[in-house]
């Protein structure tokens, strides 16, 4: 399965636009931190949130969103 999975600073290309560049069945994905990112995720097939844990494996300047940050998010954001 071929795919691509596309970062935040990255979304000047909407998914919707990627979907009529790549061939059917091509998998698009989006890394969002942000509800208006998710947004601009439309057309996508899924998108990674967060982080809602401090990551072990890289510094990241952005503060967790924990639990209650994923419940915060409104059930229309989900994609497909």
């Amino acid at each position: 399965m071929d795919w691509i999975q596309i970062r935040e600073k990255d979304l000047s290309i909407p998914p919707v636009e990627w979907r009529r560049i790549v061939p059917a069945g091509f998998m698009i994905g989006v890394s969002c931190h942000t509800v208006e990112e998710l947004r601009k995720a439309e057309g996508a097939d899924f998108a990674a949130y967060g982080p809602v844990f401090r990551p072990l494996s890289k510094d990241d300047p952005r503060p967790p969103l924990g639990i209650e940050g994923l419940r915060g998010l409104p059930l229309a954001m989900f994609l497909r």
